[in-house]
């Protein structure tokens, strides 16, 4: 786990002691997990392999948002040809991204572009339907030919997505007023919402449930930007699970939460330091909506 180990900030400390300062507690619910996940069973290195295991999610279904329309340039800076590879991930916010790898002649190629284009708009064009996938600002020049295109849509539609990425992407300028040899180009269209299901590659040694957790508290850090924390405790079980020879010999993925039948993935960052897990900075969701899930109500 890439958290595992790693000494956590003097702020987030003050955080964590917040939350046990002024906690209130409550069992925990019984289905739901904490376990480094994957995305993709290629970032397993052969020799970890036997750790992980398939898991399937549901994703529940979602509006359509999809963007407006945006001026896109008719010249092609890059095409398919220039794309190595297209995977589906998540991004720093654990939402859904593709992380694209162009050929190794075609990195210097954006590396220019991007230069050329600091303080602009570089869109991500499907060109089979010409519509526009992702258009992020440039603020630095991106060297080493790796991208990633985030508000890409949902992690079950992504892996097709990013196929079609590898297929019929391209790279164009992109403005927000009409220019002279820009086109209007509609937004790529998301499936309609509905609930959907994705596979995801979680490490069976290091899966925590409710079992290895005495219970669940929630500390109001209000003193300090609003922020509230969740505290999961380890028990002696839950403890010796985490310092466990295959625990930490297979450390490859993010730690994450995974609740309910089917399971769903939370939107939510999770550290731990080997005495409790610690749930802060909810995407989607308020941080008091993760404690009516995990916390059973009896």
């Amino acid at each position: 786990m890439n958290n595992m180990k790693k000494p956590m900030s003097a702020f987030f400390l003050f955080l964590a002691g917040c939350a046990a300062a002024h906690a209130e507690t409550a069992p925990l619910r019984d289905d739901f997990m904490m376990a480094p996940i994957v995305f993709r069973h290629s970032q397993i290195p052969p020799a970890k392999q036997r750790y992980y295991q398939a898991q399937v999610l549901s994703e529940p279904a979602e509006p359509i948002s999809d963007e407006p329309p945006l001026w896109v340039s008719d010249r092609v800076l890059l095409d398919h040809r220039d794309i190595q590879s297209a995977e589906a991930d998540w991004d720093a916010l654990r939402m859904p991204a593709i992380d694209i790898t162009l050929t190794r002649g075609s990195a210097q190629k954006l590396y220019q572009i991007t230069r050329q284009y600091r303080g602009g708009r570089l869109v991500l064009v499907d060109g089979e339907s010409h519509t526009v996938i992702s258009a992020p600002y440039v603020y630095e020049p991106i060297s080493g030919g790796r991208v990633q295109a985030g508000g890409t849509g949902s992690f079950a539609e992504n892996p097709m997505l990013a196929r079609q990425i590898a297929e019929h992407g391209e790279f164009r300028a992109g403005s927000e007023r009409p220019r002279a040899g820009f086109t209007l180009m509609p937004a790529y269209r998301r499936k309609p919402p509905a609930t959907q299901e994705f596979t995801v590659w979680r490490q069976a040694a290091c899966t925590f449930t409710a079992q290895d957790f005495s219970h669940i508290e929630r500390g109001d850090a209000s003193d300090n930007a609003g922020k509230t924390v969740l505290r999961l405790p380890l028990n002696a079980r839950g403890r010796q699970k985490y310092q466990s020879p295959a625990c930490l010999d297979a450390a490859i993925g993010e730690m994450a939460l995974l609740y309910g039948r089917p399971a769903e993935l939370g939107n939510v960052n999770v550290k731990e330091d080997g005495q409790a897990f610690y749930l802060f900075g909810a995407i989607g969701k308020d941080m008091n909506d993760y404690w009516n899930i995990l916390a059973r109500q009896d």
